[in-house]
């Protein structure tokens, strides 16, 4: 094949190991035709936002400052990133979730931001959630709003939130046969 128009495109990533990173996600965060490719902020780099001919998305990249010691609102480690519709309207929205490592793990940040990479109300949602995966989004109760869905690895539990923060009734579940390292990424499938 040939080169997009607009690609290749530079990042800047500090020093570190790039291991068990995900790769790019693709989405409309802008309500436009194209789509928008996000690339996370690999070993603490920047994240990457791109339209579809290698012009940066209004707001990215965006690095939320990354760690601070004692504040649980940053994170040392690069962010999981998945994109769906949070609000019921016609933009999708960017949901990450970022653990900080061995340094303060009981305290991972999951943020809900615009497609310019603004946070919405009410987000980040520090909750003591610590995985390795992006989360899962899908609407299970019809609204027209996605839930957010995520194996967190220390209590080995499958979480579900709202668009709004709160759990999803029934959530967090212990899988009977959750790993000692965790409850993995969940999938999300209409079976009927």
């Amino acid at each position: 094949g040939l080169l997009k128009a607009g690609f290749p495109v530079r990042t800047l990533h500090s020093a570190g190991t790039f291991v068990n990173y995900p790769g790019p996600v693709v989405g409309n965060v802008d309500g436009t035709p194209d789509l928008e490719i996000l690339l996370p902020g690999y070993a603490q780099g920047p994240n990457y936002m791109w339209k579809s001919n290698g012009t940066l998305m209004n707001g990215w990249p965006l690095d939320p400052d990354g760690y601070v010691s004692g504040d649980p609102t940053t994170a040392a480690s690069a962010g999981f990133w998945s994109m769906g519709n949070l609000t019921g309207s016609s933009t999708q929205l960017v949901v990450v979730g970022a653990f900080e490592n061995l340094i303060n793990s009981s305290f991972a940040p999951i943020e809900v931001r615009s497609g310019t990479g603004v946070p919405l109300p009410g987000w980040p949602l520090v909750g003591g959630y610590m995985y390795a995966q992006p989360p899962t989004l899908v609407d299970v109760d019809g609204d027209g709003r996605y839930e957010i869905f995520f194996g967190e690895q220390i209590f080995r539990r499958l979480v579900g939130l709202r668009s709004d923060g709160s759990l999803v009734p029934g959530f967090p579940i212990i899988p009977a046969n959750a790993a000692f390292s965790g409850a993995g990424a969940p999938i999300a499938a209409d079976l009927d």
